[in-house]
């Protein structure tokens, strides 16, 4: 009976070894099956932890098929062995290795389930040779049953002839023997449907029965030391999955900070009104894009203030040279002055006109000064217009950092399915932790829906800063075609002027034909002195905003607008002597002329 103890204590081991390649097989398939499912090309990390399991997984199994060689081994766990061997080395085995050489790459010729599928058979042998250990430990014990009941029988002849005592005998037998035998069938048959915890009876008894108990204490130990053991695998398992997704999350988190602090720079410098920095850090791949397209943005504004910074250039040139004109015009009106006393007369009758001239000149001012106005509305209008881009960049920010929580979402809910199918795979009392992991997969899912919805909802508000953009920049262009529209009145007044200096002429024809010469030149001088001043203050007025508004940005090669040289006031013509007295003028011609206007008019005009 000890040998038969013995036999049967090496059959559990061997049972209970079985189950743990059942265990470790699974660990390894579920560690290539994740190899499978991301789709990339696997860490150094995870490489590590499977030639870690593949190589407790090889130990295992040839421990098992060292049995083969073994003469005691039983004929029927020989071929469950050998049934194993076809399957778990030759199919299965060839498999893992397949996976791992397309891990190095990242390019797997199957998907996960299909994985899944190919690798089940072979596992499904592990359980075959476990039971097959069983069986024979089953044969085991029931030699040892048989022997027993043998020696039932030698006694009952016995006690057939003692017939004294054969009562005493047989109670004794009852309680002693066959008693225990029940009882141990019935512990075996509980033990059998998954209970460990009931305390198995006779252990203490030193004779077959006792040593029947202790090898059902035995398969007992067994069933705990596998449970245990899986307990351990699954720790094992959640912790390194942890450990991933905790490297994962920490790149991410990396690149984030890296994007936004070279963006949020960007913004800063822009914010400065410095156009020439530029986004020189290597981003990620990712970002790579969006690199390039604030980088293209701030070259495009760049070069557009640097054309307006070249035609502020030569409307400033222009300007200097009006400048310079209306200075000559002025000294040849000066040299003139000597003649022109003694067309003071005829000057008298055209005064008049020349009030007109200077009403038209006033309500050129008015006008430009409105235009003014009108452009200092353009720039807040462009200064809405930033703000509201600045808007949508915050907008935009929180898009990525929601993006984030979804992909981070989506990464643990791909875990837990895959990790869900492990333990469906296990079934059995193991099963019963699907619901929990079904549990958390539809809590992640909700979170995705939330995350959806925030998403949704910064659209729509970026969408509608951008509809106030637009708007932003076509008030801009309605204060613009005010501004045309100011500068064309300007020409109608300066048309109004010219026709009074016409006037003016027809007066001077009167004048003695000594001066018709001088007159002529006069006449000249006046045109040219009107047109001269209504251009040069509405290129002076344009100049100086160009200046203001181009000198707040800093450029490549320019600053603002310093290259734009402000217009200086020409100097006004010396005074004029005093006019002589007029003679005395038809009423026709008093009629005809307007009446005379101060000196000091004109010189301000």
């Amino acid at each position: 009976m000890a040998l038969l103890d013995g036999e049967a204590y090496r059959q559990a081991n061997f049972a209970s070894t079985a189950w743990s390649l059942r265990d470790v097989g699974g660990l390894n398939a579920s560690l290539h099956k994740n190899m499978v499912g991301f789709r990339r090309p696997a860490t150094e990390a995870e490489k590590l932890e499977v030639a870690r399991t593949q190589a407790r997984n090889d130990h295992i199994h040839a421990s098992l098929m060292e049995l083969r060689n073994d003469t005691a081994t039983n004929a029927g766990v020989k071929a469950a062995l050998e049934v194993m061997h076809a399957a778990y080395v030759d199919r299965f085995g060839k498999l893992l290795e397949g996976i791992r050489r397309e891990a190095e790459t990242g390019n797997f010729t199957m998907d996960a389930q299909r994985f899944y599928d190919e690798s089940q058979p072979a596992l499904g042998t592990v359980v075959t040779v476990r039971d097959a250990f069983y069986a024979n430990a089953d044969e085991v014990l029931a030699a040892a049953y048989a022997g027993a009941r043998n020696s039932l029988l030698i006694a009952l002849t016995a006690l057939a002839v003692v017939i004294g005592v054969s009562g005493a005998v047989i109670v004794v037998v009852r309680r002693w023997v066959t008693g225990p035998i029940v009882q141990l069938t019935e512990r075996m048959t509980k033990l059998a449907a998954g209970d460990v915890a009931s305390a198995i009876p006779s252990t203490e008894r030193g004779d077959e029965i006792g040593a029947m108990a202790r090898t059902v204490v035995v398969f007992r130990d067994a069933a705990l030391d596998k449970a245990r053991m899986e307990q351990e695998a699954e720790e094992a398992r959640v912790k390194a999955a942890r450990e991933r997704l905790s490297a994962q999350e920490e790149a991410i988190n990396a690149e984030r900070e890296m994007v936004s602090r070279s963006i949020g720079a960007g913004m800063a410098r822009l914010a400065e009104k410095d156009l020439t920095f530029r986004l020189t850090d290597d981003l990620p791949e990712a970002y790579a894009q969006l690199q390039s397209d604030f980088n293209t943005a701030m070259g495009e504004l760049e070069q557009a203030l640097l054309s307006v910074v070249s035609s502020g250039g030569a409307i400033s040139g222009s300007s200097q040279e009006i400048t310079r004109s209306a200075d000559d015009l002025s000294k040849r009106t000066e040299q003139q002055a000597a003649s022109l006393e003694e067309t003071a007369a005829a000057l008298d009758e055209i005064t008049a006109t020349g009030k007109k001239a200077a009403e038209g000149a006033e309500h050129a001012r008015d006008v430009v000064a409105t235009a003014k106005v009108d452009a200092e509305k353009a720039r807040v209008v462009v200064r809405s217009t930033v703000e509201a881009m600045g808007g949508i960049e915050k907008s935009a920010q929180q898009i990525n950092q929601i993006i984030g929580v979804i992909d981070e979402i989506a990464f643990q809910t791909n875990l837990l399915a895959l990790n869900a199918g492990v333990e469906a795979a296990r079934a059995g009392d193991a099963g019963r932790g699907f619901a929990v992991v079904a549990s958390e997969v539809r809590a992640l899912a909700q979170r995705s829906a939330e995350a959806a919805k925030e998403i949704k909802g910064l659209i729509s508000t970026s969408t509608t800063q951008v509809a106030e953009g637009v708007d932003l920049v076509a008030a801009t262009g309605t204060a613009l075609e005010r501004i045309l529209e100011q500068v064309n009145e300007i020409n109608s007044a300066v048309v109004d002027i010219a026709a009074g200096a016409k006037e003016q002429a027809t007066g001077l024809q009167e004048v003695n034909t000594a001066i018709n010469q001088m007159d002529q030149t006069t006449q000249q001088n006046a045109a040219m002195v009107e047109e001269t001043t209504a251009a040069s203050h509405a290129l002076a007025q344009e100049a100086a905003q160009l200046s203001e508004m181009i000198a707040l940005f800093k450029l490549s090669g320019a600053r603002g607008g310093g290259n734009v040289t402000p217009l200086r006031s020409a100097p006004r013509a010396a005074a004029r002597p005093a006019a002589k007295t007029a003679p005395a003028r038809t009423a026709s011609a008093a009629q005809r002329q307007p009446e005379p206007a101060a000196q000091g008019d004109w010189e301000d005009f």
